[in-house]
């Protein structure tokens, strides 16, 4: 006796091929919304990329979705034209952290949740204060390593990874200080760590990370050479964009200048 169950299986195949159908479904629709998402934001639209990743993260709970997110956030706060105060700086990057956090909850060798994962950590810790932010330290370094270890190509992971090495390089003595009160074993780096990630973000994508080449400027400033500095100085200032922290960028690049 031949029953509705074996005639469906036989006419549309069996049920496992069948899920496997629809995920192939639903991974080329996330695929297309990740091309839409991602080609707004090249073109600046960060507000427009947030709605539209939000609007679908239901939909298609997956780390590039969750990332994706995060770095809209990011972008959408770094593009407003005041600076916001600390209390919704705090809301934003906390909200950025929950949707890198559920994208590692997935996939924790993800490499951009990892970035962004470490990248929150930097950010909440130094609107606390340096002391929090020397604390977190080692814990968004490792964030970043393990990025680089899935991805060594990654240049967001690069220049997180470049700015940390500079920051830690520049508050060396202040660091030696408070080794004894803090610390057991204090973060440590150098300008050419700082140097040598910064420069490989810029040939992986060249002009076009604002901070990469803010901090490029800010690192051959520390080493000295004042001809490479006032060249980033310079890529800085012609940088074309919008928000408080490219005028914040162009500000620090005109002091530097000044410097030389």
């Amino acid at each position: 006796m031949t029953r509705f169950n074996d005639i469906y299986t036989t006419s549309c195949g069996s049920t496992a091929s069948i899920d496997s159908l629809l995920e192939v479904v639903q991974l080329s629709l996330m695929d297309d919304l990740i091309a839409q998402a991602d080609e707004l934001f090249h073109n600046d639209q960060y507000e427009q990329t947030l709605d539209l990743l939000g609007r679908q993260v239901n939909t298609y709970e997956h780390p590039d979705i969750y990332w994706r997110l995060a770095q809209s956030c990011y972008y959408n706060t770094l593009s407003l034209s005041e600076k916001p105060g600390k209390l919704e700086l705090k809301t934003r990057f906390t909200e950025m952290q929950g949707y890198v956090q559920a994208g590692l909850e997935l996939d924790e060798e993800n490499a951009n949740c990892c970035t962004w994962y470490g990248i929150c950590i930097d950010e909440l810790a130094m609107l606390e204060n340096v002391y929090e932010w020397l604390k977190q330290a080692p814990t968004s370094r490792m964030y970043y390593m393990k990025a680089l270890i899935t991805d060594p190509d990654n240049y967001t992971a690069r220049t997180a990874l470049g700015i940390w090495c500079f920051m830690v390089a520049d508050m060396h003595d202040f660091i030696r200080m408070l080794q004894n009160a803090i610390f057991m074993s204090p973060p440590d780096s150098t300008y050419e760590n700082a140097l040598s990630h910064l420069l490989r973000s810029e040939e992986l994508f060249p002009n076009c990370v604002l901070r990469n080449m803010l901090y490029l400027a800010k690192c051959y400033k520390a080493l000295k050479d004042s001809e490479a500095a006032a060249r980033y100085c310079r890529a800085v200032i012609e940088f074309q964009g919008h928000g408080y922290a490219v005028e914040e960028a162009k500000e620090e690049v005109r002091q530097i200048l000044l410097q030389l």
